[in-house]
């Protein structure tokens, strides 16, 4: 939910130049098929591994959708890498490390990190031999072997006790991208084709937005954005927030932003819920990808927001019976994020985040 996780310029570099991506890996040597399932499937639910039969459902789905638009065929997902970029604090470090709880069968070290450690066991983890240290944190490398969901195996790692952050590694593709995930009843695909300088980020981008409903055969191509301008994306919220900008130039005013929670469309709902996020949080400037950056439109807005915040919290709150299961997971998330230094509620229901607030100041 968080804007991307923003370490040190020169450890992001380093994790871009060096991520250990070797032949060897598992991932690596299955049917190109069914790894470009596993990436596009990264994040699709909050499970640390996938099912190896909903991978190879989802490859089944790609090849129908191709074969039925072929205009699709040269667009690929990539492969995952297996690798997570995790951030150790350094002044949590227990020196020298106490023994491992396990006897690893892979390369595996003591971080001086119990729970790290202990999760590390469990998983079955390999932890790299390169490390870089910067700012008072460490920066490793933890590979998982298996069909693993590398989003959700991320927030596992970040919650860890002495855990700056942790982020997937880069995978292997060029500027296009496959994006699969299920909503009650309904599957999609959006299939994202970059070109124009791709190895500085790609200058241009066509999205085409997939939908099958769930035990059919009918695959419907529901919208094609052929060389999406950022300037374009600013305007409306996009086709399942995608691609997703945070922008807020849709929000004259905070009740406009705040009734964007309770909007007919999953993902309009999902669009404001992540501005809000954004702009209760520590952000001063808006997001560095947002088009037509504008600081002073932005600073009054959140100046507005901010004066408001419990009518802000208030919606979120309302988000906690949302229709779609994604958001109602969300939101309490968000709240707990925001609010960490305010005592927030021991458990998210509603009920406790409703007395939490009234007890605010």
């Amino acid at each position: 939910m968080r804007a991307p996780l923003n370490p040190p310029f020169a450890i992001l570099a380093l994790s871009l130049l060096v991520a250990p991506l070797t032949a060897q890996s598992p991932i690596l040597a299955r049917e190109a098929t069914d790894a470009e399932a596993l990436a596009a499937m990264q994040g699709s639910d909050t499970s640390l591994f996938l099912q190896p039969s909903r991978v190879r459902a989802v490859t089944a789905f790609l090849r129908q959708t191709r074969a039925r638009y072929p205009q699709l065929a040269n667009i690929h997902a990539g492969f995952t890498t297996g690798t997570l970029v995790v951030f150790l604090i350094d002044s949590l470090r227990t020196q020298p490390p106490p023994p491992l709880p396990c006897t690893p069968s892979r390369p595996l070290r003591a971080t001086g990190l119990p729970a790290m450690d202990s999760l590390n066991c469990r998983l079955a983890a390999t932890l790299s031999d390169q490390e870089y240290q910067d700012k008072g944190r460490t920066m490793t490398y933890v590979s998982i072997a298996g069909w693993t969901n590398l989003d959700a195996l991320a927030t596992a790692y970040s919650q860890v006790p002495g855990v700056w952050g942790a982020i997937p590694s880069e995978g292997l593709g060029g500027g296009s991208s496959v994006r699969y995930f299920r909503k009650p009843g309904v599957e999609h695909l959006i299939f994202v084709r970059g070109y124009g300088d791709c190895p500085s980020g790609c200058i241009h981008r066509d999205y085409y937005y997939v939908t099958r409903q769930l035990g059919s055969d009918s695959i419907v191509l529901e919208r094609t954005v052929i060389d999406a301008k950022r300037s374009d994306v600013a305007r409306e919220v996009q086709l399942w927030d995608t691609p997703t900008q945070l922008s807020y130039q849709m929000y004259p005013t905070v009740d406009s932003l705040l009734s964007g929670t309770r909007a007919a469309q999953w993902w309009v709902r999902l669009h404001a819920l992540r501005v809000l996020d954004y702009m209760l949080g520590p952000n001063q400037v808006p997001w560095h990808q947002a088009p037509d950056n504008r600081p002073a439109d932005f600073a009054a807005l959140q100046d507005s927001l901010r004066s408001r915040w419990k009518p802000a919290v208030q919606s979120i709150l309302g988000m906690f019976e949302d229709p779609d299961p994604d958001l109602r997971g969300m939101a309490p998330k968000v709240l707990r994020q925001l609010f960490q230094s305010r005592h927030p509620p021991a458990d998210d229901s509603a009920a406790a985040w409703h007395k939490w607030l009234a007890n605010q100041p």
